[in-house]
């Protein structure tokens, strides 16, 4: 899990949004514009997709949209201290800005640093099923994530997700996991088979509602 980068670069662009804020009243009243309707976009843009469980088929601009949004959530925070009195608004902010820190944000915002490869197959009806390693960031949690979405044929860099099962290494065999559509279309078998050299009943399937939430 590349948590170190992560942080890191969090803590570089905190410190670019802190040195904008004590720039912001001599800034183009122009350029102070765009910076708000670009933060309120990336937020919106955000919110949009997690209500709706629309994502991109590209992990990359997923992941830099996220970014995008949870910098403007801190430029906005940032900003709140031109308030007065500013040892209120700036203890309102750190506290404000506290949660970034844990597991929630950072794990989505390392993405943009990881690079393992997915494994993606067609099961019937425009469904794919996508297993993603998980990027572990302690040991004993690595393993993957079997995600189902449906693609669209008018748009195919769209793609709708609907359900999910996470499996960690140390109860089956992660690599091998994989999804079958059952015949009433709504239902999916979600099947991730026993480690080698464990029974095969250490294996672990079930059948999972495709709008189930």
């Amino acid at each position: 899990m590349h948590v170190p980068a992560t942080i890191a670069t969090l803590a570089f662009f905190t410190a670019v949004i802190v040195l904008l804020r004590l720039r912001w009243t001599r800034l183009p009243g122009g350029l102070k514009r765009l910076l708000i309707l670009f933060g309120i976009a990336s937020i919106a843009v955000v919110l949009f997709a997690q209500a709706t469980r629309l994502y991109t088929t590209h992990d990359g601009l997923n992941a830099i949209v996220y970014w995008c949004s949870i910098l403007s959530y801190i430029f906005f925070v940032v900003l709140f201290t031109l308030l007065r009195p500013r040892w209120l608004t700036w203890l309102i902010a750190v506290v404000l800005l506290l949660p970034l820190l844990s597991a929630s944000p950072i794990l989505p915002l390392g993405a943009v640093f990881s690079h393992l490869p997915h494994r993606t197959q067609p099961i019937g009806d425009n469904l794919v099923s996508d297993l993603v390693p998980i990027d572990a960031a302690t040991p004993g949690a690595s393993g993957a994530d079997l995600v189902i979405y449906r693609r669209f044929t008018w748009a195919p860099f769209l793609q709708h997700r609907y359900i999910s099962s996470r499996y960690f290494d140390t109860q089956c065999d992660t690599a091998a996991a994989y999804a079958i559509l059952q015949p009433d279309h709504r239902n999916v078998l979600m099947v991730c088979p026993a480690a080698p050299g464990h029974p095969l009943e250490d294996g672990r399937a079930f059948v999972m509602n495709l709008h189930r939430r």
